[in-house]
């Protein structure tokens, strides 16, 4: 959504200006996951309807591929499956694209949500989604909260999609609610931090109509369940106030946490995935492949018992010597360091000693 060549066509930009990215990006994802074969629903507008009006050209769709690939490889994604989201994202340029000779149909206008339900009267997705926002950002810079984050599984981004999927569903809207009994899709809020969050809602909900947001506490009331973590043992603090939460001009924006927040978890995150990496690798390379470490390691204590006890190898009597007189289980770790070397990690080193391996 900054990229200039994109924003140079008139209408994506204002319509980049214009959108709520976090409703934006929920969108995308419920969208890429259902059609990978998850069971999320998508329930936006028809992709020809939401974006044949922009007039997107050949030249900016090929950019955004270019930035989609991109993307995957910053997240080291496996070859096989950046093919098939390219076959994915391939599969709608026709829906999104305007050929030379063809006409943009007119701008559809904001979508209408009929009905009675919460959902509708706010707006739908869009207006919810900047509200999980504003709040999941807000509990995550606050150091009272605690959410448990690693990283990998549990991060900004995925908590945020699956606590609007929570948001929009109880508020009667039609997403599905993913996994809902799984802890670690859950904000997991500590239970004795719960008057904080309720005591942040509004503030996170200013943007919503003055009559909503009573209602919208009492709906996450109800799903306390499905939001706190129930084995939390952390206990009470006496300040129960609010958390900070950021305005609404930079939620809209997608903007994310304030600086020393951020920058917090960039540096929590970076060790996460850097961690990561040295353990289970990347996914390209035959270490990451293999299991990382723990499977590298698990191979050669397997390979290292057969050899050393095999007796056509122990019929070489320098062999069945050495056999004999060495710790099995620093050899084991010098073959263990062998493999993640071979295999194409950068994070273990063959030591070299007198004797060889």
């Amino acid at each position: 959504m900054g990229d200039p060549l994109l924003n140079a066509n008139e209408a994506v930009k204002t319509w980049h200006d214009s959108a709520q990215r976090p409703g934006f990006k929920f969108l995308v994802v419920q969208i890429v996951c259902k059609s990978t074969g998850g069971p999320q629903a998508y329930t936006g507008r028809p992709m020809n309807e939401a974006h044949k009006h922009l007039n997107i050209s050949t030249a900016e769709w090929a950019k955004f591929m270019e930035l989609f690939n991109e993307a995957c490889d910053e997240f080291q994604l496996p070859a096989d499956v950046v093919d098939g989201l390219n076959a994915l994202l391939i599969s709608m340029e026709e829906d999104c694209v305007v050929y030379p000779g063809e006409q943009p149909p007119p701008d559809p206008g904001p979508a209408v949500h009929r009905g009675t339900t919460l959902y509708a009267r706010v707006g739908g997705v869009y207006p919810i989604a900047l509200f999980v926002d504003r709040i999941v950002d807000a509990v995550i810079a606050d150091d009272r909260m605690q959410v448990p984050l690693d990283g990998h599984k549990r991060n900004e981004a995925s908590l945020k999609y699956l606590f609007t999927e929570l948001v929009c569903s109880a508020c009667g809207g039609p997403e599905i609610h993913t996994a809902r009994n799984f802890a670690d899709t859950k904000l997991l809020i500590p239970a004795s931090r719960w008057p904080i969050f309720t005591a942040t809602i509004p503030t996170a909900a200013s943007h919503l109509p003055q009559a909503t947001r009573a209602e919208l506490v009492q709906l996450l009331q109800r799903s306390r369940d499905q939001i706190v973590d129930l084995n939390s043992t952390l206990a009470a603090v006496s300040d129960l106030g609010p958390a900070a939460v950021k305005d609404l001009q930079a939620a809209a924006a997608g903007e994310g946490l304030a600086a020393e927040a951020r920058s917090r978890r960039a540096a929590g995150n970076g060790a996460s995935v850097a961690a990561r990496l040295q353990v289970l690798g990347d996914p390209r390379t035959l270490y990451g492949r293999g299991g990382g470490v723990f499977g590298l390691a698990k191979l050669a204590d397997r390979l290292m018992d057969t050899w050393m006890h095999n007796p056509n190898l122990n019929a070489n009597a320098k062999v069945a010597k050495w056999n004999e007189s060495q710790q099995a289980s620093g050899f084991k770790f010098l073959v263990t360091q062998l493999l993640g070397y071979l295999t194409g990690t950068t994070t273990l080193h063959w030591s070299v000693h007198g004797g060889g391996t």
